[in-house]
């Protein structure tokens, strides 16, 4: 009796012993494998969705806290969703830009706004709008995209971010220089109304 169990045993550890390539392969295969590519999927998509600005991927966002130049408040008071085509949907925004008291004269300002949806490759802005400094300027950016679907499992898009772009000239010593900035900025919509199609 105790000759046969002891066979089995050797046999078993034989069956193991001769099959570890297919074991080692299966744990590459379910637990190695989606160790590497599930983060690399999650890191991937995100850096893809990073915003170009403006169409230019050299354009640097400037940080806002930090200027002095400018005064900007964006409110956002309406929100008019998509159409089951995706189309016709608007961010309407009333910006106000005023500008600090500069030691050189700043005139011929323009603002261009951007959405950016996180974690999407989707960006949108507006046309050039003329700026007015202390006056409030009406300015509608496109926005069709579906921010219900999920591009991940358990990732949803997030925001959109709303970025702008201002040009302006710069009069230094009596020669104009043509400047732009570009500023990510921070809004509300706790007071926004959501208008359907």
């Amino acid at each position: 009796m105790a000759r046969k169990s002891m066979k089995k045993t050797n046999n078993n550890d034989s069956f193991l012993y001769r099959h570890r390539i297919l074991m080692l392969s299966l744990l590459l295969f379910f637990v190695l494998l989606p160790l590497i590519f599930i983060p690399s999927a999650y890191i991937s998509t995100y850096m893809k969705s990073k915003p170009i600005l403006f169409g230019d991927k050299n354009n640097k966002v400037s940080n806002y806290q930090k200027q002095t130049l400018f005064d900007i408040d964006v409110t956002l008071p309406e929100i008019v969703l998509s159409n089951e085509s995706m189309e016709n949907g608007l961010y309407k925004v009333n910006l106000k830009i005023d500008v600090n008291s500069p030691v050189n004269e700043i005139s011929n300002i323009q603002a261009t706004l951007q959405l950016s949806v996180k974690w999407a490759n989707y960006t949108t802005h507006s046309e050039a709008s003329g700026i007015n400094p202390g006056q409030v300027h009406k300015i509608d950016v496109p926005f069709n995209y579906d921010m219900d679907k999920r591009i991940l499992p358990f990732v949803k898009p997030g925001g959109p971010d709303l970025y702008i772009k201002i040009t302006y000239t710069e009069t230094i010593l009596h020669s104009p220089m043509a400047r732009e900035v570009f500023f990510k900025i921070p809004y509300s919509t706790d007071q926004t109304k959501i208008t359907p199609q």
